[in-house]
């Protein structure tokens, strides 16, 4: 059994690993701490994003979280998987939502996987203006490809910002 950090910690990794396809940058591992700009914390009450985490290498190997700031999640109005027959089959996550006014920016997509279900994030940032926001509601639209490289075939599930769960079947 995994001690509570751990959990912390392979769950920010598992979400590294799946985002540096483009939708979030790389990690940089200097002077003995490894910095992920994005990263998912996936638990059984849904998932947290969070943004600038430092991980402090241990002597025994472990890391020890010194640094993190958590995310709003952005408000999503709605969301749909689709399996597009092609070979190997790909699957892509649509997704609708908005940010409450423009001095909100977007943040990266995360994405985690484990076992058979994915965890999507969307949140948002406050921009630092000193002027002030007009309340005007800023829609976006995201196509969100799922890498199902090399899994089996069968039942798969999606967490959409804590608020969607979705399924697909991966063709025999």
């Amino acid at each position: 059994m995994m001690k509570p950090a751990m959990k912390i910690i392979s769950g920010v990794m598992l979400s590294l690993l799946t985002t540096t396809t483009g939708l979030a940058a790389t990690a940089l591992f200097k002077d003995s701490v490894l910095h992920i700009t994005h990263g998912i914390v996936a638990g059984k009450d849904g998932g947290v994003y969070y943004k600038d985490i430092q991980l402090q290498a241990m002597p025994n190997g472990d890391f020890r979280v010194i640094g993190a700031r958590s995310m709003d999640l952005a408000p999503v109005e709605e969301a749909t998987v689709a399996v597009i027959n092609t070979q190997p089959p790909q699957v892509e996550l649509q997704i609708r939502g908005y940010l409450p006014n423009p001095c909100i920016e977007r943040e990266p997509v995360a994405v985690a996987r484990e076992g058979d279900e994915f965890h999507v994030l969307v949140a948002m940032n406050v921009l630092q203006t000193l002027v002030a926001c007009i309340q005007v509601i800023q829609p976006f639209e995201l196509t969100v490809p799922l890498d199902v490289t090399d899994l089996p075939n069968g039942r798969y599930t999606v967490d959409v910002n804590n608020k969607f769960k979705l399924t697909f079947d991966l063709p025999r």
